[in-house]
């Protein structure tokens, strides 16, 4: 859909649910029952590539770093793609990997997460944080991720030692959208909530009206956006609606 109109731009009859990302000019979907990865043309919805991924079965988790996807499948399955399609590695992994970057798995602990050795499996860190609702939120130098507990917290956790930068009390119903400076989401309480991403201060606190009910949720809460034209794109769980809002002071 185009951000500014949010008129459709071009669809697939192919798409069987599963996970999608984008990279420069690529989709990525990683497909639901048997498990593969299609690349798609992002801007015409051209099918270029489809590797089928051996033995696995739906997948779960789909990411991309030092120009290679990172799939994880629900079979606990992992394999990592070049940019052509190519399968450069596949392993056995019960826990969740979020991310792939060098010889560096960012991943699920028991009672968090984690950073490994891909080659050794030695642990370079682990944080225990509890529950968290979605996938961390990786940036340059951190990552950000929201925790279940009698109050929510988001939390800003080094990439390279595992420790806390900040934590911010917060009821966060959607994901969480980061752009450069700034952490996007919608509350559980009603409002679009809008923190510094360096510091996790409070910038922005505003009500939707009319508000979403929340006893009528049929569907998730999404935050995205398009850093490039300004916008900021909401999908709302209680109606079904898409929302286009553009960001005055970016």
């Amino acid at each position: 859909m185009s951000s500014i109109t949010g008129k459709p731009v071009w669809s697939t009859s192919k798409s069987i649910g599963g996970r999608i990302i984008t990279h420069d000019n690529i989709l990525y979907h990683g497909t639901n029952g048997t498990a593969s990865v299609r690349f798609y043309d992002i801007q015409t919805g051209s099918l270029l590539k489809n590797t089928r991924l051996p033995g696995a079965h739906s997948v779960d988790m789909i990411s991309y770093s030092d120009n290679q996807i990172l799939v994880h499948t629900d079979d606990a399955e992992c394999f990592v793609l070049d940019n052509e399609g190519k399968i450069l590695a596949n392993f056995q992994e019960t826990f969740k990997v979020f991310l792939k970057d060098g010889d560096v798995l960012y991943m699920e602990s028991a009672t968090g997460i984690q950073a490994v050795n891909s080659s050794t499996e030695e642990k370079f860190w682990g944080l225990e944080t509890g529950f968290y609702s979605s996938i961390p939120v990786f940036s340059d130098k951190a990552f950000f991720l929201n925790t279940f507990s009698e109050n929510g917290y988001i939390l800003s956790v080094s990439r390279e030692t595992g420790s806390i930068n900040w934590k911010a009390i917060q009821n966060v119903l959607s994901n969480l959208y980061v752009t450069d400076d700034k952490i996007y989401f919608v509350s559980s309480d009603g409002y679009l909530v809008v923190l510094d991403k360096h510091s996790g201060k409070e910038i922005l606190r505003n009500e939707f009206s009319p508000p979403f009910d929340l006893n009528k949720q049929s569907g998730k809460y999404v935050v995205t956006g398009d850093p490039a034209n300004n916008v900021l794109v909401i999908a709302f769980g209680d109606n079904t609606q898409i929302t286009g809002l553009m960001i005055l002071n970016p």
